[in-house]
């Protein structure tokens, strides 16, 4: 039978900044961490703000889940991120911790992808225009990719 993973429940009020959940995520023992945003928080306006959160998780071995309740900017932010979200006040089920093991381990060793040789264009110097600066090649080079 498998040991039955303990889970870590950090609960973000608006007071909270950035640092102190970066620090919880860090001191916290478990490998399960879900995030609970109990109120309207400024953290959830952007997704930089929730991708720093998955980083730290990632960086630490731990998989995050944030469960975010009536706030569809919150959880439209958090898919930008990346973070796998709950919109229930309950804990996530086992489904979604799986599904966040293989998210977290494309994460961190990302599929490989079929690289296609880069193909550069190539600028016809023009006679008839006297002393181009490096600027204006570069902006007539990335004109024509």
């Amino acid at each position: 039978m498998e040991e039955e993973k303990k889970i870590t429940k950090i609960v973000i009020n608006k007071d909270d900044e950035l640092t102190d959940i970066v620090t919880a995520i860090l001191d916290s023992q478990n490998e399960r961490i879900v995030l609970t945003f109990a109120e309207e928080t400024d953290l959830l306006i952007s997704p930089i703000n929730l991708k720093v959160l998955l980083e730290t998780a990632d960086e630490s071995e731990k998989l995050l889940v944030a469960q975010i309740i009536k706030n569809p900017t919150g959880l439209r932010n958090a898919k930008l991120a990346g973070i796998s979200t709950i919109d229930v006040p309950s804990f996530p089920t086992e489904d979604i911790w799986e599904k966040e093991e293989i998210n977290y381990a494309n994460r961190i060793n990302p599929p490989k992808q079929k690289t296609t040789p880069k193909v550069e264009a190539v600028v016809e110097k023009q006679e008839d225009t006297p002393n181009i600066s490096d600027f204006q090649k570069r902006i007539d080079s990335a004109i024509v990719c």
